[in-house]
């Protein structure tokens, strides 16, 4: 999961990386959202450039 500005219109979202594509030396994540009816990601707007993301988003769960 990561957090990106979207190539159209540079808001801030959060989705899931569903597959990369390498271009010479660009990376690109082809990103979706969990519901693929209302989501507005990249079944619309297609790849996403590495340089838009702005972090990634990391599941640390506490030993008990």
């Amino acid at each position: 999961v990561i957090v990106y500005k979207s190539p159209v219109d540079s808001r801030v979202v959060i989705k899931r990386i569903d597959h990369l594509m390498h271009d010479g030396k660009e990376l690109y994540l082809y990103c979706l959202g969990d519901n693929a009816e209302c989501s507005y990601d990249s079944r619309n707007y297609g790849y996403v450039p590495s340089k838009n993301v702005v972090c990634k988003v990391v599941n640390q769960r506490r030993k008990q």
